[in-house]
């Protein structure tokens, strides 16, 4: 898994099994077949900026994917835009993905699968404009390793990962996933930094003062009809 943040602000990531293996971590090993990843949903708040708090305002927010499969010394990465919108500021708002696929159907005949996902706003309207092209349904790039489909995977990636060099880094979050892919079980394969199957949840915390969600217990969260939900009362 990534690194969790204790302190100050940044993203922090939870682990949620996936309920279909009964609230167990279930290990992927190499060579049991292929994976697929997908966004499942995203939500977004900001506080806005001074002049924002006292006008209101809004802001263009840039929703980003990379994929990057290692097998040996070979790695196919791969980077897409997967929504961008205009949210105003102060309010909850949501990007409408359903389970939407970033990773088809993967070998695991792997070494390691790595999984980035960003949510930043963007300040500059040229590069705005640039990112709602690259949001088109024909340009979004979902890693497949045949090989047409990762000659334009690669296209666009390179593309991509130069854009959001330029996004606004005071409003980003950003999560990487990296799973191994190994040949035996392990008994604690998250803790071993291992690929398996479930949600990984990310929250991002914009200040030392932005502590709302400190505290949080992994156990209490449950995703129904593609939602989050989180409960004080913990699952049985």
């Amino acid at each position: 898994m990534g690194k969790s943040l204790v302190g100050g602000f940044g993203t922090k990531d939870y682990w949620m099994p996936d309920p279909a293996t009964g609230g167990r971590t279930a290990q992927i090993l190499k060579g049991t077949g292929y994976v697929s990843i997908s966004v499942i949903s995203a939500h977004y708040r900001a506080d806005g900026n001074f002049w924002q708090k006292i006008f209101g305002g809004s802001d263009k927010v840039a929703l980003t994917t990379g994929i990057v499969h290692t097998s040996g010394a070979k790695q196919t990465s791969s980077a897409s835009v997967e929504d961008t919108r205009t949210f105003d500021v102060g309010k909850p708002s949501y990007f409408g993905l359903g389970n939407h696929f970033i990773a088809l159907k993967l070998p695991t005949e792997c070494d390691g699968i790595e999984v980035t996902v960003s949510i930043a706003a963007v300040k500059d309207d040229n590069l705005s404009g640039a990112l709602n092209l690259l949001n088109a349904g024909e340009l979004k790039s979902t890693l497949q390793l045949a090989p047409p489909a990762v000659s334009e995977s690669l296209a666009i990636a390179g593309v991509v990962k130069k854009l959001l060099t330029r996004t606004d880094p005071q409003k980003t979050l950003q999560g990487t996933y990296g799973g191994k892919v190994s040949a035996g079980a392990i008994v604690d394969p998250l803790k071993d930094s291992c690929l398996c199957t479930g949600y990984l949840i990310l929250i991002y915390r914009e200040s030392d003062a932005d502590i709302g969600l400190d505290g949080l217990d992994g156990s209490k969260f449950t995703i129904v009809d593609n939602e989050l939900k989180y409960s004080e009362h913990s699952r049985q």
